[in-house]
């Protein structure tokens, strides 16, 4: 489901590689679903903050859970700076309300989002 993110970020002329370890198993409909529309607003955060930038997108399984971790280089300025927006708040609400947690802000010239949920 992620990965189909991925494929049409870059059929729409974005940036993007794919990566995925551990062993793939099925997720209920909530969290899947958050972990889904997270990727998503990563995604278009990217490119509206960082245009031309290569976002990684990382779905990792082990025993206790799943996680989905969204990477790209920082675009000019501050992007993490900006106020007003709703994208991180509701990126931390909707994986609240599906049992998981999320993290996100700048690291190593990077800005990354981590969404995880237990499996």
């Amino acid at each position: 489901m992620v990965e189909g993110l991925v494929e049409a970020h870059r059929g729409a002329g974005g940036r993007a590689r794919f990566a995925c370890t551990g062993v793939p198993r099925p997720l209920d409909a909530g969290p899947a679903l958050a972990l889904y529309r997270v990727t998503q607003e990563a995604l278009t955060n990217a490119v509206k903050h960082a245009p031309g930038t290569e976002a990684d997108v990382a779905v990792s399984y082990d025993a206790e859970s799943i996680a989905v971790q969204i990477a790209n280089e920082l675009g000019p300025g501050n992007p993490h700076a900006a106020k007003g927006g709703h994208g991180v708040p509701g990126m931390r609400e909707r994986m609240a309300a599906a049992g998981g947690g999320l993290i996100a802000g700048p690291y190593g010239g990077q800005w990354r989002i981590e969404a995880r949920v237990k499996a």
